[in-house]
């Protein structure tokens, strides 16, 4: 067998990734030299460690609520535009969707049990899960759970 016969695809794979990720990289430097020409551009200009500060946190929320492959496209004109409130209101409308709710159920399934959820048949119970699957239902007194019988 001749090297080419044993990984003839190997070359290809390591450049398209390397490619890849030299694209997005491209994609931050263009962002962030964009953001900080802005940032520099006002009266009074933040520190530069500020200003990298502020495009990392950024670019953090953007990465954690959307796919890096939608942002890339217009990564640099996004950035600039992020104030605390944009952020929150993308934030509220990125929970309230399919993906938002999956998230969600995610990071609750990963915390420690028992878990709590609300009681659909009443809302002023809740019901506890734990972790061998047993459900009761209750409410919470001075922090403690106190279980209540379903049967009154």
């Amino acid at each position: 067998m001749t090297p080419s016969e044993e990984q003839p695809d190997q070359p290809t794979r390591d450049s398209e990734l390397s490619f890849s990720a030299l694209e997005e990289q491209d994609v931050l430097v263009q962002a962030f030299r964009h953001f900080l020409q802005i940032e520099l551009s006002k009266p009074r200009p933040k520190q530069i460690s500020d200003v990298v500060a502020e495009f990392s946190r950024r670019v953090t929320f953007l990465t954690k609520i959307f796919d890096l492959d939608h942002l890339t496209d217009d990564l640099a004109s996004q950035i600039p535009g992020l104030s605390d409130a944009k952020m929150a209101e993308l934030a509220l409308d990125a929970s309230d969707s399919a993906k938002g709710r999956e998230r969600l159920a995610r990071y609750l399934e990963a915390q420690p049990y028992p878990h709590y959820e609300s009681d659909p048949s009443n809302r002023d119970l809740v019901i506890r899960v734990e972790e061998n699957g047993t459900r009761v239902s209750g409410h919470f007194v001075n922090k403690n759970f106190v279980v209540v019988n379903d049967e009154q």
